[in-house]
């Protein structure tokens, strides 16, 4: 049997002299003399009551129009900020807090340059104090060198003669060995690495001094084979450099800890693998294991990727896109097919790219079924690749960077325009090979360069916070895409500069590493001067053009002048000229004029047009200059065309 239990209660008082309504409601079965309550609802007071404010009718009032806010006097009171100063506002508030961060880091002691790197040279090495030729004990030449020239093949240096003394230097620090006749006498020639930027020697002792080069003279050739050495040793020297850089940025292959826990099946890897005519699209799975990823395809041997060498994770999903992509950034490069490469994508079509090349026709109706299918198969493969993305986002702790909704550009960074996408920690475009992706971690600034007024293009730069590194520029950025690029790094905490030019990166890195107080974020002396600097172009620019308008509105006026004095003195030496000559010789000298211009009795007061040449092309609107006359070929040799006219 079941009940339902209804109370209402009505006008109940409360503490403050007002009144409330109540109502209570159970459902009740009673079973074998059993009542049970079916009603699963929180049942404290606190969770059920609820007070309703009442308020008495007011009278619906029309709306009053301020006619003030439509008078010019009245849009002058009205405040209104536009987007740009906002962005103003926001842009110096972001250089204070960076300002703030760069003095509590410690100042110009946070700024280190990048020094592993060139430890892979063997002259880097031989800067660090950390490659030793010669022990303690044994500093001696060898007895083969005789007082000459003397190369040790094994300790790579050269025994130079300087002063009746062998001297040691490394064969690293030669740039090169030339060997020229000079009339009967053999003449070498030793140059060393000296100051420049592209000497690693030079980078790490700027403030020593350098020998730049020695020369030996002979009456015999004993120079040739000396040379032959030093090229040998060099190229071994050179060998070793690419092993050890090689080593550096190629990451070890750690060992996977094997336990399938997901897998992605049917994917295509980038770069692709050339492993023969069985699998020309290097198709395979991609299993998540315990520490890492391994990807297995036919024909070659799986790819392992550990989880702490993998630097940023990023997947795109087929939202207008042929395809969907689960690209990996590795920290360290890896061997893929006998090449290194940080950049890894696994990629699933999910619409035939080659379908609209066909010529086949379809009915309406196929053309319907065809686009569900494929709308089908994209909404399962991004729930396929989401799940994926989660079990690995879960297993490594690496955050999956998905692409902001609404935020994309067109630009070009290698050699064709792509669509960039990103987030507020990473920049990237990756539907096409080969892919670019930058951490924003990883950059101090970006400039906006070639912001030119009624410019249709615009260029990115991306300042690295290591100057030893170049600059990343992405080029050809349509204009309409600043204003959302500039709200970008904002949201990512990037300070932006903008400029009209295109400014030498090299130098200007190369002069903030060699000043010592440099502080990027002061105000007035950071990378605030650049912008500084274009907004005191633009007043100049502007002060210009005002100038030049009215220079040319006094040239016109001069131009007129100068037109109608040369008129009136073409009139008074006409009339002058009139007086003197007699009648006859006016008119046989009007007769001749007309001749020369090709005038006839017959025809007005212009010059004949010559024929023009029947084309099929159509006609060109000439605009003539606004300051300069047109030149017409109908006019003789005496003649002058008028002068331009302002009406």
């Amino acid at each position: 049997m079941c009940f339902v239990v209804r109370i209402v209660l009505d006008q109940i008082p409360d503490e403050k002299g007002g009144v409330y309504g109540m109502e209570l409601a159970d459902t009740v079965i009673i079973q074998d003399g059993v009542a049970e309550l079916k009603t699963k609802a929180a049942r404290k007071p606190s969770e059920i009551f609820y007070e309703i404010e009442e308020t008495p009718e007011e009278a619906e009032e029309l709306p009053v129009r301020n006619l003030s806010k439509i008078t010019r006097q009245g849009m002058a009171d009205t405040s209104m900020v536009s987007r740009e100063a906002q962005r103003e506002d926001e842009l110096k508030k972001l250089l204070l807090e960076l300002h703030a961060e760069f003095i509590a880091a410690g100042g110009k002691k946070g700024i280190q340059t990048s020094t592993e790197e060139l430890r892979v040279y063997e002259i880097g090495r031989l800067s660090f104090g950390e490659l030793h030729p010669f022990s303690a004990t044994d500093r001696l030449p060898p007895p083969e060198a005789k007082g000459n020239l003397y190369i040790q093949t094994d300790k790579k240096v050269a025994w130079l003669p300087l002063f009746g003394n062998l001297t040691p230097f490394h064969i690293c620090t030669i740039s090169k060995v030339d060997v020229r006749m000079e009339g009967d006498r053999y003449i070498l020639v030793i140059t060393f690495h000296t100051l420049q930027e592209a000497n690693v020697g030079y980078k790490l002792n700027r403030t020593k001094v350098f020998l730049k080069e020695l020369n030996y003279a002979s009456s015999s050739d004993i120079f040739t084979d000396f040379k032959l050495q030093i090229q040998a040793v060099h190229q071994r020297i050179k060998n070793e450099d690419a092993a050890r850089k090689r080593n550096a940025t190629t990451a070890l292959t750690g060992k996977l800890v094997l336990g399938k826990i997901l897998g992605l099946p049917q994917v295509k890897l980038r770069p692709p693998i050339s492993v023969g005519r069985q699998n020309k699209g290097c198709v395979g799975n991609l299993e998540l294991h315990q520490n890492g990823l391994r990807f297995s395809h036919l024909g070659g041997a799986p790819i392992d990727i550990t989880f702490d060498n993998i630097k940023h994770v990023i997947f795109q999903p087929s939202i207008q896109e042929i395809c969907v992509i689960y690209h990996i950034t590795l920290k360290k490069a890896i061997e893929v097919g006998r090449k290194s490469t940080a950049e890894l994508q696994f990629v699933a079509e999910v619409m035939e790219s080659s379908e609209s090349a066909t010529g086949a026709r379809r009915s309406h109706q196929e053309e319907i079924d065809a686009e569900l299918r494929d709308e089908t198969r994209a909404r399962e493969t991004n729930k396929q690749f989401i799940t994926f993305a989660r079990a690995v986002e879960e297993q490594s702790k690496i955050k999956t960077q998905l692409p902001t909704s609404k935020f994309f550009f067109d630009g070009v960074h290698t050699r064709s325009m792509v669509k960039f996408r990103g987030s507020s920690e990473v920049l990237w475009a990756i539907s096409d090979w080969p892919a670019f992706t930058q951490a924003v971690s990883e950059v101090e600034v970006a400039s906006f360069e070639r912001v030119i007024p009624g410019g249709s293009t615009f260029d990115l730069t991306l300042v690295m916070k290591d100057y030893t590194k170049p600059v990343v520029t992405i080029n050809s950025i349509p204009r309409q895409f600043l204003d959302i690029l500039k709200d970008w790094c904002l949201v990512a905490r990037l300070y932006y500069m903008e400029t009209t030019v295109n400014p030498n990166w090299k130098v200007t890195l190369k002069d903030i590493q060699d000043d010592t107080e440099w502080d990027p974020w002061l105000s007035g002396a950071g990378w605030s001067v650049l912008n500084d600097d274009a907004d005191e172009e633009d007043e100049e620019t502007d002060s210009d053009s005002t100038y030049y308008e009215e220079d040319d509105d006094e040239s016109d006026e001069s131009d007129e002048s100068s037109w109608l004095e040369d008129e009136e003195s073409d009139v008074s030496t006409e009339e002058q000229d009139s007086s003197d000559a007699s009648w006859d010789e006016l008119e046989q000298e009007a007769e001749e004029q007309d001749r020369r211009r090709n005038y006839s009795d017959d025809d007005d007061d212009r010059p004949k047009k010559s024929k023009r040449n029947e084309s099929n092309t159509p006609r060109a609107v000439a605009v003539p200059p606004r300051h300069i006359p047109m030149k017409t070929n109908s006019f003789g040799k005496m003649a002058v065309p008028p002068p331009s006219r302002r009406f």
